[in-house]
């Protein structure tokens, strides 16, 4: 996963034939999708602190959670019997149609939603030379989410050469290796989904300097902070407080997330949804006087275990995996999930991209009031959000700089 700023305040994002809205139109949904979504939404927070409790955890924890679902949505529909039910309690899903569903509708509109905010996705199956899978599958993927089905010998050098070209192409060259060596000969099929996110803030950041942050351990760096007094959105919980920066049209935006003390353990807003949820209606037009550190990260990561534990067990055990809706001529299991993630914030805006793979296999006048404070000096988590769906690209804590 990448995200990066954009080149040019004063130009639209660095990325061929962007389209978009001029003005922010939200996405509407069926009854049956809001609550797709509502789960969907779910799981971003419940894999987000399933990564970030892990005893072996980075400092600075990035996941682009909707990546991470749209891929195990696509291998969902290749399971059956308890290997699908574990895979749609994961997703917190009720049925695979009403997922499949759901994200058509994301696929189509979250790139269209922001004529300033470029939005890609790219879905792709790989299928071994000599592999068949079912019909019924193939036609699965290719309507829901659009995907690119090749086939190739998966083993080989060739392979592993194309599906990284594959990844830097779905996201403009920030993750131009996926796969650091070729699949193993066992490998009958490989799932991918990239997503790559380029947007320019609604009002740039004019003003940075050095200032020290803090360390979840305590120790203190010199960082290059954005400094701004602004009307942005801003709310107060019970443990955290949160300001939402937006970007282009206000379709898309940062929320970022400071807990009342130093560490997060105790701060409900970032791992339960409900609780979130009421701190993100809190929102209102606030007088900020914002400090903001510039970043960058870049990792990948295993989700084998994560997943494992959030109870998809059956698929990644090759007696108990019942691929069966995926192929009828050989048994198959999940041999590994990875994802690798890119993200830049500066004070011209973000740019982001993520691959998960799958291997078998307007003005509004003053505000009155004095200005709050929010200085993000110290720990904290962002979200890069969707605001009429709440659908999260990405998520990060940021404990050290």
């Amino acid at each position: 996963m990448t995200l990066a700023a954009c080149s040019d305040n004063g130009s639209e994002p660095d990325v061929p034939n962007v389209k978009g809205n001029e003005k922010f139109i939200p996405i509407e949904l069926t009854v049956q999708e809001q609550a797709a979504n509502r789960a969907q939404n779910a799981f971003a927070f419940t894999l987000f602190d399933k990564m970030c409790s892990m005893p072996d955890a980075p400092d600075n924890v990035v996941v682009s959670p909707l990546s991470a679902a749209m891929c195990l949505s696509m291998v969902s529909n290749g399971v059956a019997d308890a290997t699908l039910s574990q895979m749609l309690s994961t997703l917190g899903a009720e049925n695979l149609p009403d997922l499949n569903a759901l994200n058509r509708v994301l696929n189509e509109k979250l790139p269209l939603m922001d004529r300033k905010v470029a939005v890609t996705m790219g879905n792709s199956v790989w299928l071994d030379k000599g592999f068949k899978a079912n019909e019924p599958f193939i036609k699965d993927v290719k309507e829901n989410y659009d995907t690119e089905v090749r086939e190739i010998l998966l083993s080989s050098t060739e392979a592993m050469k194309a599906i990284n070209a594959w990844c830097s192409e779905n996201t403009a060259g920030l993750i131009p290796e996926f796969l650091h060596d070729p699949l193993s000969q066992d490998s009958k099929m490989f799932i991918a989904n990239a997503i790559y996110f380029n947007g320019k803030w609604a009002s740039p950041f004019e003003n940075t300097h050095r200032e020290k942050f803090t360390d979840s351990d305590g120790t203190s760096s010199d960082v290059e902070m954005m400094v701004e007094s602004r009307e942005i959105m801003h709310a107060n919980g019970n443990s955290c407080s949160m300001v939402a920066i937006p970007y282009g049209n206000g379709a898309y935006r940062m929320l970022l997330i400071l807990s009342n003390e130093r560490e997060f353990s105790d701060c409900t807003e970032v791992t339960n949804l409900d609780k979130f949820n009421m701190l993100r209606d809190a929102l209102k037009i606030t007088n900020v006087n914002l400090k903001f550190p510039k970043f960058t990260v870049q990792q990948e990561f295993p989700l084998n275990k994560i997943l494992y534990n959030m109870g998809m067990t059956d698929a990644f055990d090759a007696n108990k995996a019942n691929f069966s809706r995926l192929t009828s001529s050989s048994p198959l299991f999940i041999s590994g999930i990875k994802q690798a993630i890119y993200i830049k914030v500066d004070e011209k805006g973000s740019e982001a991209a993520a691959v998960t793979g799958v291997d078998d296999w307007g003005d509004i006048g003053p505000i009155p009031g004095n200005p709050v404070n929010f200085f993000v000096n110290r720990p904290f988590v962002f979200i890069i959000e969707e605001q009429s769906t709440g659908a999260v690209l990405f998520m990060g804590r940021i404990n050290k700089l």
